[in-house]
């Protein structure tokens, strides 16, 4: 055998490896069982189970096998790597939006978080998604220099039907063309005449758009263009922190939203 890239390799180039190990995960295996369960012919099983063995991975007595505890030790952390490969694939076309320049965590935090980003069959899901997280949520707290109608209407609905309760510090160009858009417009008034809303205008730009609907945070990514591209959604504790204390820096910072400009 070669060294540790070898036996990197040799895991990572074959899925039946590995499947085989996390089968024998839960404790041993007769030999028939494991053809069954990893869906490889004998000959393969046998090749499988030699190679594993020869790694100290495996020990066999028989028709029985089992996992040794440094094959469990092997695979718990090649698992691990793969988690992260995995996250890392699904921020790696995202990744030329994100405000990285903007945010104090480590993009690791991001490692359980949702990406969501246009399919071929739905080119607005990302923003559909966002849209869903205002419609559900009690409370949302939005920091933000653009929107879309689906934002404005699913808030609209939930203020309205549910009582959300609804903070948001909008730059002043922003709150314009929401009220400037026959859509929006009316909308936006609506939100703003509920009691559990309430909107602070801030004159000077503000950093990365971001929201937190019920404690999970919405990082919108959008291009040069200010085309929105993907829709980051997150749990993780460093990134909710940091997101409630620029909102509330923000927000302290803001004045509220003069009502003689919603005569639309």
């Amino acid at each position: 055998m070669g060294g540790a890239y070898d036996d990197v390799a040799f895991l990572a180039n074959s899925a039946n490896r590995v499947a085989v190990l996390e089968a024998l995960e839960a404790g041993p295996r007769h030999r028939d069982e494991l053809i069954a369960q990893v869906d490889v012919s004998r000959v393969t099983l046998s090749r499988i189970l030699a190679d594993l063995e020869d790694r100290r991975w495996v020990e066999r007595a028989g028709q029985e096998c089992w996992l040794t505890p440094l094959g469990a030790w092997v695979l718990e952390e090649f698992t691990d790597f793969l988690d992260v490969m995995a996250t890392e694939h699904r921020l790696r076309e995202v990744i030329p939006w994100f405000p990285s320049e903007e945010v104090p965590f480590d993009v690791r935090c991001l490692r359980e978080a949702t990406v969501c980003v246009p399919s071929s069959t739905n080119v607005w899901a990302h923003v559909q998604r966002g849209a869903d997280c205002f419609r559900s949520a009690r409370w949302a707290r939005v920091l933000s220099s653009q929107t879309a109608p689906p934002i404005i209407e699913a808030t609209a609905v939930a203020v309205a039907e549910r009582g959300q309760v609804f903070e948001a510090v909008l730059t002043r160009d922003l709150v314009e063309t929401i009220l400037d858009d026959s859509t929006m417009g009316p909308q936006f008034v609506e939100i703003l005449g509920a009691p559990t809303a309430s909107v602070a205008v801030y004159d000077e730009p503000l950093p990365a758009v971001t929201f937190i609907t019920d404690g999970t945070v919405g990082i919108p990514l959008t291009d040069d263009e200010d085309i929105a591209r993907a829709l980051i959604l997150s749990d993780d504790e460093s990134v909710y922190d940091w997101a409630e204390t620029t909102f509330e820096h923000y927000r302290d910072r803001a004045a509220p939203l003069d009502r003689d400009v919603l005569a639309v």
